[in-house]
């Protein structure tokens, strides 16, 4: 997935995402999210922008254990 993100969006929502970047001050970083799909990582940036997003039930369960892997609030 090649998204682009605004770095201070993410950090001010993720400490995950706010621990990478202050250990790797990179101008253009590349991250890997193992483990994660990509209608995840989508419904996240989306709900991080947006502050709500609408996912099927059966997802949900995923969706949350994925945020809570990139301590996204």
């Amino acid at each position: 997935m090649r998204d682009h993100v605004e770095v201070e969006n993410v950090r001010e929502i993720s400490p995950f995402f706010q621990r990478i970047f202050s250990e790797n001050p990179c101008k253009h970083p590349v991250i890997i999210l193992k483990d994660l799909r990509r209608w995840e990582v989508q419904g996240i940036v989306d709900f991080m922008y947006k502050g709500e997003i609408s996912v099927a039930q059966e997802h949900l369960t995923s969706l949350i254990k994925a945020a809570e892997s990139l301590q996204a609030s």
